[in-house]
């Protein structure tokens, strides 16, 4: 048994967010400026949930460290008085009593950190419209080196406005004489490359921004709901912590009685009595025997209660 492998960093947010009044005759600006403040908003809720989640499951940890702890030194304890009893005791027992105790709840997910990092509006336009007016250079870069005029003459032979409208007629697919839109369906489709990026962008930004603000909501209820059952858990482990040092409280003054009665000078008992048992002379007061048995009996209990609490 043991604690839960968690090693994450807190989440930093600011401490104080500013709260926008909510009016349906705001203009777009206060609108951008209300959508910024669910954002950090949501985010904020979301890192105190985690924070918070983080300090749960390190109480967590703490907990099971110490009932583990707490359940070695009980079940060597009653090893230890197995033995003073000259009652068998299995070496592989403690080990399989500490293998059955699980607190932790088995639905708890591991825990992952949403980054609060996406494009923001204004930056997703002004990249936009750098790769919008990138895409627009190279078009008409491409095209007045290898795009004919509607009358045949290569683009890259004319000059000066001849040549800029030719250019922006090839893009309107040709000039009006010609059956095409000429130069002002050029300009109309070079500015459609160039708002492309922008509103690819733009669009990405916004939805990226609402679909964060969902996983802050979602994951913020699962951390509360974690939370609930990690408390649970912990309750749990510290009501049999107690109950384990009651009962261990109850088995240790048994053997420390029993041993002030058959070792009453300590380790030159111990050695006088170990020779007396090897030549099968050892034997025991009515006391010692009466506290033998209430021992054994401790032993007993503790035991049996054991197996009911698994």
């Amino acid at each position: 048994m043991g604690g839960l492998p968690f090693k994450l960093k807190k989440l930093k947010v600011r401490s104080k967010i500013k709260a926008l009044p909510i009016d349906n005759t705001i203009d777009d600006q206060a609108s951008m400026s209300i959508s910024n403040q669910e954002y950090e908003s949501s985010f904020a809720k979301y890192s105190d949930a985690f924070n918070q989640h983080i300090d749960v499951r390190n109480q967590t940890n703490a907990l099971l460290k110490k009932l583990e702890n707490t359940t070695i030194h009980n079940f060597k304890l009653i090893e230890k008085s197995k033995s003073l009893c000259k009652q068998p005791y299995d070496k592989y027992e403690l080990e399989q009593k500490l293998n059955s105790y699980s607190f932790v709840p088995e639905e708890l997910y591991p825990l992952k950190r949403i980054s609060k990092f996406y494009i923001k509006p204004i930056v997703a336009v002004m990249f936009g419209a750098l790769i919008g007016a990138i895409l627009v250079m190279a078009l008409l870069g491409l095209v007045s080196m290898f795009g004919n005029a509607s009358t045949g003459t290569s683009i890259q032979s004319l000059s000066g406005a001849a040549e800029t409208n030719a250019t922006l007629a090839w893009f309107g697919g040709g000039s009006l004489v010609s059956g095409g839109d000429g130069i002002n369906g050029g300009i109309i489709a070079l500015g459609a490359v160039f708002f492309i990026p922008v509103a690819a962008l733009l669009y990405f930004s916004v939805n990226g921004r609402e679909k964060n603000i969902q996983k802050f909501k979602s994951e913020t209820k699962k951390l509360n709901y974690d939370d609930v059952q990690l408390r649970n858990s912990n309750r749990c482990i510290e009501s049999e912590i107690a109950h384990f040092e009651t009962l261990y409280t109850y088995i240790e003054e048994s053997y420390k009685d029993t041993c002030k009665l058959m070792y009453p000078k300590g380790y030159i008992t111990r050695m006088r009595r170990g020779l007396s048992s090897m030549i099968n002379k050892d034997h025991y007061s009515k006391e010692e025997a009466k506290a033998i048995d209430r021992l054994a009996q401790a032993v007993y209990y503790v035991d049996q209660t054991s197996d009911k609490m698994r």
